[in-house]
């Protein structure tokens, strides 16, 4: 229960404190509502703050902190619950707001603290209840996630350094070739903080405040031991998509218009990159998607691929869906982010990282084989 550290201000200060609960009672009158009577438990006690406390119908109080208990009195006046502990002949006072639903108190104080307190004896079903809450949201955000992917026809594309990238190409993108790749699907957007929180339960990200930011600050490692646990939880088989498969997406597939971004040539159409990002992450699917319904595959965070990185690899890629070097210490990310300008965010470019590395502009997509 938060009492604003009462314990602490009757030890240091030696003064008596007043604490106002909000209630439905209307009007100047003063009345002891029994859905307030009993003994009450604060499910997470903060230091100094009540660990118990109990109200009787006759307007009187205990409260209790480890070993130390205070006496005092209660009442209900002007929809405010006051519970008043004297010590010297002084009060202080304190505010409250609350809501009673079945064996739970919830309390807001003045700055919008909320605590949550239970009928003492209802505390493990509280914690049970909890856990299987917390689960039930858990699975839906992650059965809701996991239905935005889009099917992906196979099909045979020029990767690499074409055309439309004009003279920014960087030599790790040379040679263009030609790759078939098979049939597959990939989330329409970037993995969010809502999934990695569902999948994990801790968000490891630098920009926090929507649960639909895209998740950054993870290595390649990070993400292969997400994907393990989704699996281990679905059943499925989500995997990171190869640089070829994350190219032919980007270019837009079997429906490619031939951009230089993915979905435009115009970058502030399609992506959040250094000019107009305010230099942070922001909500999925914010920008206009590509042609295959596909959103931030340029800019808003890089994401990384499977591959291991080659610097040459172009040069002896299979035709025929490649995964990358058999060897090498790197592993590529792919399509600029939030921090970086359009000559980094072109579909073609490609760079790479320690897979131990974790950035704040790198997260990464999921992809699926049929």
């Amino acid at each position: 229960m938060t009492y604003k550290s009462i314990f602490n201000f009757i030890s240091i200060l030696a003064v008596a404190v007043v604490f106002c609960i909000g209630c439905g009672n209307s009007g100047g009158n003063s009345n002891k509502p029994a859905s307030l009577t009993g003994q009450w438990v604060d499910v997470n006690p903060k230091p100094g703050d009540a660990e118990e406390f109990e109200l009787f119908s006759d307007g009187t109080a205990v409260l209790k902190e480890g070993s130390m208990t205070v006496s005092g009195t209660w009442n209900v006046v002007d929809k405010r619950f006051l519970i008043t502990v004297s010590m010297g002949g002084t009060n202080v006072s304190q505010a409250y707001d609350y809501k009673v639903s079945g064996y739970e108190l919830t309390l807001i104080d003045n700055d919008g603290n909320t605590s949550t307190c239970v009928k003492k004896g209802k505390l493990e079903e509280y914690k049970a209840k909890q856990v299987a809450a917390a689960e039930a949201e858990r699975k839906r955000v992650i059965e809701q996630s996991l239905k935005q992917f889009v099917s992906v026809s196979g099909g045979t594309f020029t990767m690499g350094c074409t055309a439309e990238q004009g003279d920014e190409c960087r030599s790790n993108e040379k040679p263009a070739h030609t790759v078939t790749l098979k049939d597959f699907s990939i989330g329409k957007y970037e993995v969010t903080q809502a999934l990695w929180q569902a999948v994990m339960d801790e968000n490891p990200t630098d920009f926090k405040g929507n649960d639909n930011l895209p998740v950054e600050n993870v290595s390649w490692n990070d993400v292969r031991v997400f994907i393990q646990r989704l699996n281990e939880k679905t059943g499925k088989k989500y995997r990171l998509p190869t640089e070829a498969e994350w190219e032919y997406v980007a270019r837009g597939g079997n429906k490619s218009k031939g951009y230089r971004f993915s979905g435009s040539n115009d970058i502030d159409e399609v992506a959040w990159y250094e000019k107009n990002s305010g230099q942070t992450t922001h909500p999925v699917g914010t920008k206009q998607a590509n042609e295959l319904g596909l959103y931030d595959m340029t800019g808003n965070v890089g994401e990384w691929v499977s591959d291991r990185y080659g610097e040459n690899y172009y040069s002896s890629s299979p035709d025929s869906n490649p995964t990358g070097p058999i060897s090498g210490s790197d592993r590529v990310y792919r399509g600029g982010c939030w921090s970086r300008d359009a000559r980094l965010c072109r579909v073609s470019f490609r760079d790479d990282y320690n897979p131990d590395l974790r950035f704040i502009n790198l997260g990464f997509r999921l992809a699926l084989s049929p």
